[in-house]
C-alpha cells in the first residue's frame, strides 16, 4: 500500500512525466529490513548483556537500545556486533515488489536512493537483492557531513552535479512520518510525497 496526500491507497502506476528526480528511502521503503535489523540487534544484545529481547511490531533502533542499556562501552560493543551480524540475516530482508514495479515505469527519471543508513550496510543489502543499478545516485548517512535532513543533503549533492533542481520536480517515496514532516518543512510538496506502508515480517529461524 502507498499513501499519497496522507490517505493509503493501492497505486499501480504513477505519471512520472512531471518529475525529474525520484527520491526513494531505503529501510522499509524499497527494501523491508526491520526484521533482519532486529535479529542482528537481538544476537548482539544477548552476546553483550545476556538479555533476550522480544520482537515487537516496530523498528528496533539505537533509541530502543538506550532503554535497555546506557553504558557507553557496552552500547558501542552492541552496535559493533550488530553491524557484523546483520549480513547473516540478509535472507530476512525483502524487496518491496509493488514499489519496485512502479519505479520500473520511470524510464527517463533520475531515481535517487536517499537514506540515513550507513553505506556499508545499505550497499550489502542492495547487492544481495541485485538492486544497485536501479539508482542513478545513492546518498547515505556517511555522505552527510553535517546534521541536516537527508533530503536537503540529497539536493545539495545534486547541485554539485551542476544540475538545477526545483522542489516541484521531485517526488519522494518514504515510510517514516518524521522524515516526511522534515521534507515538507524544508519545502517539498506534500502532494509529491508517497508514504509507503511498512510491512513487518517475522520468519521462524
Amino acid at each position: 500500500m502507498i499513501k499519497n496526500n496522507f490517505q493509503y491507497q493501492t497505486i499501480s502506476s504513477i505519471d512520472f512525466s512531471s518529475y525529474k528526480h525520484i527520491f526513494v528511502d531505503f529501510d522499509d521503503t524499497i527494501i523491508h529490513t526491520s526484521y533482519a535489523n532486529f535479529l542482528a540487534y537481538k544476537k548482539a544484545v544477548y552476546d553483550v548483556l545476556g538479555t533476550d529481547i522480544i520482537y515487537i511490531n516496530e523498528r528496533f533502533t539505537h533509541s530502543t537500545l538506550l532503554q535497555l542499556e546506557n553504558n557507553e562501552t557496552k552500547l558501542n560493543n552492541i552496535m559493533k556486533l550488530k553491524n557484523q551480524y546483520y549480513k547473516e540475516y540478509l535472507p530476512y530482508t525483502f524487496i518491496n515488489n509493488h514499489l519496485f514495479n512502479i519505479l520500473n515505469q520511470a524510464d527517463d527519471n533520475n531515481i535517487i536512493l536517499v537514506t540515513n543508513g550507513k553505506k556499508e550496510r545499505v550497499e550489502l543489502t542492495l547487492k544481495h537483492h541485485h538492486l544497485q543499478q536501479l539508482f542513478t545516485y545513492r546518498y547515505y548517512l556517511d555522505d552527510n557531513t553535517k546534521y541536516t535532513n537527508k533530503y536537503i543533503n540529497a539536493l545539495n549533492k545534486i547541485a554539485l552535479q551542476n544540475t538545477t533542481v526545483k522542489l516541484e520536480d521531485i517526488c519522494i517515496f518514504e515510510n517514516d512520518d518524521m522524515e516526511i514532516l522534515h521534507a515538507i518543512t524544508n519545502g517539498f510538496k506534500p502532494n509529491n510525497i508517497f508514504k509507503i506502508q511498512t510491512k513487518i515480517y517475522e520468519v521462524q529461524i
